[in-house]
């Protein structure tokens, strides 16, 4: 049974919209555009909500935040979670045709990103409220907790109409795709190079890890120890997470890199040149571990948070049992099904109980191939869609006939889509394994938009007419 788009249509006039631009933006406000959207986005999130109570020490969001960005008390705490689950679920629903609509219609494609907008901001509401009287801000009632339902919610309508904005055209990419990479570089540098200082049982220290190794290399007497607290101090940034992060984006830039490349010529111009088409092994990009990282963090945080209220429910106890380890203040999965759907907090964890390291990874790496199996029909970059795109242009493969296309696509997209969803989701598990919760899926995010970033800049810079100032 399938729901036609159509179906929103008397909704979609009342829903926030972004104009599209009737003229094309020129490469240089685009820049300013996008540079401008990156800061209100930064703002927000440092932002603080009018009406936070105690909220304790352990942050139910802490699984979403290494990957959806936004910041714990901040007006835009939920990140773009929201977001990206309404535009993936539906996504995921019009590729298994449980949503009817002809992508060659103008309408349909627009009736369907509203239905992704309105999908968004009910989502948002849900999340907020279920946050709110949950106890996640803490002890509040009456018209505070009306007033942090309602800064919920028009922060994430904000993050809805700026990434609206981008898409539009009037900036490079993605508003979620700028939100979460701006995010994340922005705490990898900081867990480097903060001069921020904290008093710990040995003293005073600083944030930045590096920074940190030379305070502490100059004012310990001991310089093993020092180096050694400086690799693996618990409570503050260590080197061993810079050294991880490090090589997973310099792993996840090498498979970026991977490519197989179909020779196509024009088949109506002879003696024309061989042009070559390529098929990159992380041919979904990062939209598979987005999805998975979607679900298991939602998951996470409504398990979390019901929890930190009912801690004695068995229901409640059945979706998860959290605890905090290590004199560290942040719980972790400890028991139920979040245990089982969440990666081991450590290397040592595996060892420990190796039976939740198999099912986890195993429900990683297989949830990422099949939902890339699906991205793939829901994007219309599948080898039946690529080629009828291709031969539309009368191309074809060199001394082959019409058709040969989407045989040789058909033989080879699917193997290169399924093993490089498998070998991102492994790294990206890895990596957290090694580092901190979230360091390798967040890692493998980050330089993937990245590279969607500059290859649309400089494809964009590319189609700017010779006349066209930058600024």
């Amino acid at each position: 049974m399938s729901v036609h788009v159509k179906s929103i249509k008397a909704i979609a006039g009342l829903l926030p919209a972004i104009k599209t631009p009737d003229y094309k933006v020129p490469f240089g406000e685009k820049i300013v555009w996008t540079f401008s959207a990156g800061v209100v986005l930064v703002l927000g999130s440092q932002m603080p909500l009018f009406g936070v109570q105690n909220v304790g020490a352990s942050d139910a969001g802490f699984a979403l935040r290494s990957v959806f960005a936004g910041n714990r008390g901040s007006l835009f705490d939920l990140g773009v979670a929201p977001l990206l689950a309404s535009g993936l679920l539906l996504q995921t629903l019009a590729a298994s045709k449980h949503i009817a609509l002809d992508w060659d219609r103008r309408e349909d494609r627009a009736l369907f990103s509203a239905a992704q907008k309105l999908t968004a901001i009910l989502l948002a509401v849900g999340l907020s409220v279920f946050s709110v009287f949950i106890g996640v801000y803490g002890a509040v009632s009456g018209i505070t907790a009306i007033l942090l339902v309602a800064q919920l919610v028009v922060g994430q309508i904000l993050v809805i109409l700026i990434d609206e904005a981008m898409q539009q055209g009037y900036g490079f990419g993605s508003g979620y795709g700028l939100f979460i990479a701006s995010h994340l570089a922005e705490n990898m540098f900081w867990s480097v190079f903060s001069l921020a200082s904290f008093k710990t049982g040995k003293g005073t220290e600083y944030e930045g890890s590096i920074i940190a190794l030379v305070q502490l290399v100059l004012t310990r007497r001991d310089k093993f120890r020092a180096l050694k607290e400086a690799f693996y101090r618990k409570n503050l940034p260590n080197l061993s997470t810079a050294i991880v992060q490090t090589a997973v984006l310099g792993a996840v830039s090498y498979l970026n890199g991977i490519r197989m490349e179909v020779p196509l010529q024009h088949s109506k111009m002879r003696g024309a040149q061989t042009h070559k088409f390529p098929v990159k092994l992380l041919y979904s990009s990062n939209y598979p571990l987005l999805i998975v990282s979607v679900a298991l963090g939602l998951y996470s945080y409504v398990s979390h948070a019901l929890f930190n209220r009912f801690p004695e429910n068995m229901v409640v106890r059945i979706f998860g049992v959290w605890k905090a380890y290590d004199n560290i203040a942040q719980q972790f999965p400890h028991g139920g099904l979040a245990y089982y759907l969440s990666p081991p907090r450590t290397l040592f964890s595996c060892l420990r109980d190796p039976i939740q390291f198999a099912i986890f990874s195993t429900l990683f790496i297989w949830s990422a191939t099949k939902l890339s199996e699906l991205w793939t029909e829901a994007a219309g970059t599948n080898a039946k869609d690529v080629s009828k795109t291709l031969e539309s242009q009368s191309l074809v493969l060199p001394g082959r006939r019409e058709g040969s296309i989407y045989k040789e696509l058909k033989k080879l997209v699917p193997e290169l889509n399924l093993a490089g969803a498998a070998v991102l989701a492994g790294v990206a598990l890895i990596g957290d394994l090694i580092g901190p919760h979230g360091t390798g899926t967040g890692c493998a995010v980050l330089i993937t938009f990245l590279y969607q970033f500059f290859e649309i800049i400089i494809r964009e810079n590319m189609e700017r007419p010779a006349g066209d100032q930058l600024f």
